[in-house]
């Protein structure tokens, strides 16, 4: 897969998708015989292939990267360090309201 037949979105506010498209080539041992594979992904047999990862919620969307080398996809997710507010507020009871 080439880097313009790979889409890297953000969808539903925090579903990281992955989706190729266009990858015609069907694998065959026969033909790749000294090709060492670390990782292989079964796909359709028009070659697509699409992948869909929750995110938590302390990422920055913003700034999420992804680069195509090689034949490996990076995708870089960073994590909000910022410390959140807690979600628990106090209410004040009173005797009147």
């Amino acid at each position: 897969y080439g880097k313009d037949n790979i889409r890297v979105q953000v969808e539903e506010g925090n579903v990281l998708v992955i989706r190729t498209e266009g990858a015609k080539e069907e694998f065959s041992p026969e033909k790749e015989k000294d090709v060492v594979w670390h990782v292989t992904e079964r796909r359709s047999a028009a070659g697509d292939f699409s992948r869909e990862i929750e995110l938590p919620e302390n990422v920055k969307l913003d700034q999420i990267k992804a680069q195509a080398e090689n034949g490996l996809l990076t995708v870089v997710v960073p994590k909000d360090t910022t410390p959140k507010r807690d979600k628990v507020r106090n209410v004040v009871v009173n005797s009147k309201l």
